[in-house]
């Protein structure tokens, strides 16, 4: 239970700070009228729901990290014979270690 309340806490703290200063330009500069901006916050609202229901569900799906885990190496080899006088020849040549 302690990881969703995590979860919608980082998605309200991500959904929040937009929210307000929507609400704050809304009250100064643009006004944009009452109704769209209840619409905003009901949105606003299902985006904080949502959002947090489908982080919890997704993070359990990842494998953990480990430092092996997924990295590719780039060295620098020697052109093929069509590429001997480009500047940038050595760069796209892609090694993985095993």
């Amino acid at each position: 239970m302690n990881a969703l309340k995590q979860k919608f806490k980082d998605v309200v703290f991500a959904v929040l700070p937009v929210t307000i200063i929507l609400l704050i330009l809304n009250y100064t500069i643009a006004p944009i009228g009452r109704e769209l901006v209840w619409r905003f916050i009901v949105g606003a609202v299902f985006i904080i729901l949502g959002l947090g229901i489908f982080l919890f569900g997704a993070d359990p799906g990842h494998p953990a990290h480990r430092p092996a885990h997924g990295l590719v190496h780039y060295e620098k080899k020697e052109p093929a014979a069509a590429f001997n006088n480009r500047p940038c020849s050595g760069l796209f040549h892609k090694h993985s270690r095993a």
